[in-house]
């Protein structure tokens, strides 16, 4: 396969380094692999006294004794590659001490993440997430950040604590559209965050209207309470099946507060 003079200079200096004392003397691109959005470069290796494979991002060699075929030392580095990004982290130490509260949060969603198996574990990703951005809000809320005659944010306003974090960062007219794309930024990050799991919320809205003794209207969504004929919001007792018109339909039985009984609607 065609290979550009840049492309053979990287992996020639590339065993240079690793095998200093075993000089290439032929190399070849043998195959290239898109898994996903990433492109692997193989090429086929031989050295004075050995034979190897070097697979392109990351680049990396593999001796021909141990993978006798492309295919299997592809599968094996796609598989190391994951690995070791994954134990490595997004962040050092360092970093992730400035805003530790937050950093342990992301953490538990990331483990989270890997770990889940039913659709409630993924759910639990965005409120963590959720929760990891207050948090970083909550860390950054600083009284200095605040211009005078001016009302602080909220403490869990993430958009605003951003923005004032920005104008303190990158003060001045030339970083104008760096702060515009700051606050977009964390804005668009909280409202994906408040769309990922919507079932999740209605569920704990419903669980908290049972706790406080009200009792929603579950209807289908196409249905509200004014097209039920209701002045007041009616409460659900039933389903039942109705006859009309020589078929059954599905109605919703209602009993409407302050009314004796029941009327089908």
């Amino acid at each position: 396969m065609k290979a550009t003079p840049r492309e053979r200079d990287t992996v020639l200096a590339y065993f240079e380094a690793q095998l200093d004392d075993d000089p290439v003397v032929h190399l070849e691109k043998v195959a290239v692999e898109r898994v996903g959005s990433i492109v692997h470069d193989i090429w086929d290796v031989h050295c004075r006294g050995s034979r190897w494979w070097a697979v392109s991002n990351p680049l990396n060699l593999y001796s021909q004794e141990d993978f006798k075929s492309r295919d299997v030392v592809l599968t094996f580095h796609i598989g190391l590659a994951f690995r070791v990004a994954r134990e490595q982290g997004a962040v050092t130490d360092t970093a992730a001490a400035i805003l530790p509260t937050a950093w342990r949060v992301w953490e538990q969603a990331v483990e989270t993440l890997a770990t889940g198996r039913e659709a409630e574990d993924f759910q639990a990703v965005g409120v963590r997430l959720r929760e990891c951005l207050v948090s970083y809000a909550g860390e950054v809320a600083d009284d200095d950040l605040v211009p005078d005659g001016t009302e602080p944010p909220k403490g869990a306003d993430v958009v605003g604590w951003t923005y004032l974090l920005a104008r303190r960062l990158a003060a001045g007219s030339s970083s104008e559209q760096l702060r515009s794309y700051i606050q977009k930024l964390a804005r668009e990050n909280l409202g994906l965050r408040q769309q990922a799991h919507p079932r999740q919320e209605r569920r704990q809205l419903r669980r908290r209207d049972r706790g406080s003794g009200s009792q929603p209207l579950p209807v289908h969504r196409h249905h509200r309470p004014h097209a039920l004929g209701c002045r007041r919001p009616p409460t659900m007792r039933n389903v039942r099946l109705l006859p009309r018109r020589g078929r059954y339909v599905r109605a919703l039985w209602l009993e409407r507060p302050g009314l004796p009984g029941s009327t089908p609607t």
